[in-house]
This record gives structure tokens, sequence and C-alpha cells, in this order.
């Protein structure tokens, strides 16, 4: 991966991550628009019907030239862009258990950007920092018992949280953007993975906001820095409770910093109720009223007991004060980075310490296995070179 000089990097990415933290944070306390459809649904909705098929939707997947990965891009309205990244149409074996990621965008990112590349002279860098496309493809070099697809979905205005606030049946409308993904995949052994970054994570839930029962196709939920409209009120809490005692299968990761006193142009950034970091530790605080979460620092969780030497430069004393928290065997992973020197982590816990990839393996035995959180970047000859 092609690093900047540390303090040009943390000017040029604070822009992007402040708007995505502001707009996050800001949505996250307006009240959740009315649930639409059937609120008791405890599965995702059949596929829509002729009338509401997603506009401009192909009939085939086509091979990309760069990795020769099939892609499928569509519009779904209102208002929401798709596009499914499967495996090279040699590689998809349908005689496997096949996992659909839907991958919620940030704030303020396009799905190019998501996807990444590398990053060289006169290219944005937004394209170099969270490197969906090629996190996927290292999952796929490790990981040879399942078909593993990741589908990114972006909202017009590039935000998440605005688009539910102008749509009166977004959780219904959510519901059926993950069905209109996962009805690619038909078959009794394919598992759904929601997840997302920043802004992202009001797309999951909006989800959860529209069933009283998290579907039992969903067997993973991850929060990449994205759980800021978490409410107990909500009743956010018991439902990912419910959900992650009725199977073993079921796994629940967040990942967040400490974003409670970084600051731009001498302000801070976030409110003095907001932020992921409170948001986490209310998460923490309903679980234990029900579960046993163990805690520790995260360095002795790590292989070995302590950090790589080859930690991403800058980050080794956040992490040396990280906690982790785990419970019910692994099917739920919590990791809080602690931010003595106030920086914006935001995304740089997604892409630079292979947020996404921990996401995904925690809890499995691959986990530290196709990466370890904050090691290493174990992806980089996944990026995209054009």
């Amino acid at each position: 991966m092609t690093h900047r000089n540390e303090q040009t990097d943390w000017i040029m990415r604070a822009g992007t991550a402040l708007l995505g933290i502001l707009a996050a944070a800001a949505m996250a306390a307006v009240a959740d628009p009315p649930r639409g459809g059937n609120p008791s649904n405890s599965t995702i909705p059949a596929a829509p019907g002729p009338a509401t098929r997603p506009h401009g939707a192909p009939a085939v997947f086509r091979a990309d030239p760069n990795f020769g990965e099939e892609i499928l891009a569509y519009r779904f309205e209102p208002g929401v862009q798709v596009r499914v990244i499967a495996p090279p149409a040699t590689q998809f074996d349908r005689s496997m258990p096949t996992r659909v990621i839907i991958y919620a965008l940030p704030n303020g990112n396009t799905t190019d950007q998501t996807i990444g590349k590398r990053v060289t002279p006169g290219v944005d860098w937004h394209y170099g920092i969270q490197h969906i496309g090629a996190q996927t493809r290292r999952l796929r070099e490790a990981i040879r018992d399942e078909n593993i697809v990741t589908a990114c979905v972006e909202a017009d205005g590039k935000s998440w949280p605005t688009w539910r606030s102008k749509h009166a049946q977004s959780s219904q409308l959510i519901a059926q953007v993950v069905d209109s993904i996962a009805s690619r995949f038909k078959g009794p052994r394919t598992s759904i993975t929601l997840t997302g970054h920043s802004g992202g994570g009001s797309f999951t839930f909006g989800y959860l906001n529209g069933v009283d029962r998290v579907s039992d196709r969903i067997d993973r939920i991850a929060f990449l820095d994205s759980n800021y409209a978490y409410s107990d009120e909500q009743n956010h809490g018991d439902k990912l409770i419910a959900w992650l005692k009725a199977s073993r299968r079921n796994h629940l990761v967040v990942i967040a910093y400490d974003d409670r006193n970084i600051m731009l142009d001498g302000k801070r950034v976030v409110s003095p109720t907001g932020g992921t970091y409170r948001r986490t530790t209310d998460m923490i605080a309903r679980f234990r009223k029900e579960l046993t979460l163990s805690e520790a620092p995260l360095l002795e969780t790590l292989p070995g007991g302590a950090f790589p030497a080859t930690a991403p430069a800058g980050h080794a004393s956040a992490l040396a004060m990280s906690r982790r928290y785990r419970g019910l065997d692994g099917q739920i992973d919590i990791i809080l980075v602690e931010n003595p020197q106030n920086k914006i982590l935001h995304t740089v816990m997604v892409g630079d310490m292979s947020g996404f990839i921990h996401a995904i393996t925690s809890g499995t035995p691959y986990e530290n296995h196709v990466a370890v959180f904050g090691g290493p970047v174990t992806y980089e000859k996944w990026i995209q070179q054009d």
C-alpha cells in the first residue's frame, strides 16, 4: 500500500472523515422514519414483483477485466445504486455455501472509491482508504470453503442517514434492497452479512427498525465505526441479543474508537453526547444486563500476545491502550480503540487496520489468519492497479 507523509495523511483524510461523522451523528439524533410494510415479518421479504423490480438491473453478470470478477450493477428505486461483486465464474462453486456481504457505503464516498485502487499521482486519495475490493479478494484467497460475494450499496447523495430521512418507508425499502441482492444467490446455504462504515451503519439500523426479529439468513452483523444510531429506546439491543441467542452461527462485530475529543479547525467533531465511542459503551452496558462479556487489552488477544512490529505508522500507541470485549463464546466481538493523540482514526480502522477482513472472520477458524486487526496489510497484491 502507498502511504503518504503522516501529517499530510491526516489532513487529507480529516475532511472526508468529518463529513461522515457529522452527517451520521446528526442524523442519529433524528427520530426513525415510520416503518413500512409488515413490521412483524421475520424473514427477508419476497423478491419485488415486476412493477417494483430494480430499474435497469441487467439479466446477467458481466466479467470485469481487472480480476475477472463477475459484476452486476443496477439501480434500485428510489435512489440506491447496487454493485454486486462475485468471484470469477470459474471459481464460483455451486456446491459450496455462499456468503453475501452487503456493505453500506460511508458518507461522501462513491462505490468506485470504496472498492478502491492503487493511489498514484493524480488519483483521488479516497480510492486508497477502504480497499473493500482488495480485502474481499484477500478473503477469497484464504477462505476456500465458501463463495464470497460483496455487494456495495450507495445511497443517492452519498449518505444513508439523509436517504432514510427522505423516505417514510425506508426500513421496508432497505429490506427489499437486501432481498434484491440475496435473491441472485438462492439456496439454503446462502448467508447474509450486513455491514458498513460511517453513515453506512444507518442502513443496518434501518433494517433493524423494520423487523421484530432478524432474518435467519443473516448470520453476521458488523459495525465498522458506524453505530452512531444505536438506541436502547429503539430496542436495538433487544433485537441483537435475541438474534445472537437464536443461533450459535450468528456473530456481531463492533469496531469503534475514542472520537470524543477529536478536533478539526479547533472545534470538536462530535457532539457532547454523540459519536461511536459513546454508542459502543451503551451497547456494552446493554449486553451486560443479560450476557457475560469478558474484557481484556486488545494486544493480549492477538497472536503471540504482542502487537506486530509492522503496525501502521503512528497507531501503535492507540492500539496498545485498546480494549476488547467478547461474549457468547466469540459470537460478540467489540473492539474499542483508544486515541491518546486524538487523531481521526475513522476510516483508518477499515482499510489500513484491515477492519473489514476482521469483521468477516471474527469468531471463525480464519480469525487472525487472513489478517490481524491493526497488523500488517495482507491484501496489497489484490489492490486494483487502475
